[in-house]
C-alpha cells in the first residue's frame, strides 16, 4: 500500500491530516489521523494486509470499518466509508 499516494488522495478529498506515521520496520504499516470530531484514523496493517478506519474515544481508538479484500483497499472506497461514518 503506497503511503504517500494514499495520503495525497485523502488530502484531495478535502480531509485535513493532523498526524501521520509510517513504519518500514513494521512491515510497511502506517496510519493517518484526520481532523474532526471525533478524530478518525486510517490504518494500514502491513503484516496482516488490512485497512481500517478508527475513531478516537476516551483512552484510545475504536474500529469502525475494516477491509481485507485488496479491491476494497482503495483511497476512493476509504473516502466513501469516511463520508458514511460522519
Amino acid at each position: 500500500m503506497d503511503f504517500d499516494a494514499f495520503r495525497q488522495e485523502l488530502r484531495a478529498g478535502r480531509l485535513r491530516e493532523v498526524e501521520a506515521w509510517y513504519g518500514e520496520a513494521s512491515f510497511g504499516s502506517w496510519y493517518v489521523v484526520l481532523e474532526g470530531r471525533p478524530r478518525r484514523r486510517v490504518v494500514w496493517d502491513g503484516k496482516e494486509h488490512f485497512l481500517s478506519i478508527e475513531h478516537q474515544v476516551e483512552g484510545g481508538w475504536e474500529e469502525q470499518w475494516f477491509v481485507r479484500d485488496p479491491a476494497d483497499q482503495t483511497p476512493a472506497k476509504t473516502l466513501a466509508a469516511l463520508a458514511r461514518l460522519k
